[in-house]
């Protein structure tokens, strides 16, 4: 008899590695950051969410989107440790037909104990790094979308003398661009300005 047919692939099909936040010793007070690695091992575009962690020391930075087809995503596991002790957190990583839970532990030591580690040949992981600047701890680092860009006045003066300068040089031609700087409104200012014929 013919071989039986190989079991379907899931849907969408993510691979995350490594699979658990081992921070191992960090200093309490400072922020560290866990790299992990995001892969889309299927040949379609997938997508996923991470839901954060309940535990206020702990965060998720990332990029929300999608992946493309083999291609994969970095998330960075954040732990600030408000004082000494065992960090123990989770959170969950959803996907169009997965669900992850990722386990969050550390060990916080005070400072003058952290730098005695250090002196002693102790080592942070090579994929944990200490974040450069404290978080904020009020909102996530998230990407977000690109906002309209707005032109101020002074921006709006330099543009036009600019143009200006330029049709100057092309022989006094004009030169308009969906682009180009709008001169603001002319604001009356008096109540003569607001009459009928009065010239301006």
């Amino acid at each position: 008899p013919p071989p039986p047919p190989p079991e379907p692939l899931p849907l969408k099909s993510f691979k995350l590695r490594p699979p658990r936040a081992g921070f191992g010793v960090i200093e309490a007070g400072a922020a560290f950051r866990f790299r992990m690695v995001l892969s889309n091992l299927t040949v379609d575009l997938a997508r996923y969410q991470v839901h954060q962690p309940t535990d206020p020391q702990v965060r998720v930075v990332y990029r929300p989107g999608a992946v493309a087809a083999g291609l994969s995503v970095v998330l960075e596991v954040e732990a600030f440790a408000q004082a000494p002790g065992p960090l123990h957190a989770h959170f969950h990583l959803a996907t169009e037909g997965e669900c992850f839970e990722i386990e969050v532990e550390a060990t916080a030591v005070c400072a003058a104990e952290f730098a005695e580690w250090r002196l002693g040949g102790g080592r942070l992981p090579c994929n944990v790094s200490v974040a450069p600047v404290p978080p904020l701890r009020a909102a996530l680092t998230r990407s977000q979308a690109p906002r309209l860009t707005t032109t101020n006045q002074a921006a709006q003066g330099r543009m036009a003398a600019t143009r200006g300068s330029m049709e100057g040089s092309v022989g006094g031609s004009e030169v308009r661009d969906l682009q180009d700087a709008v001169a603001e409104p002319r604001v009356p200012t008096t109540e003569a300005d607001w009459l009928p014929g009065t010239p301006p």
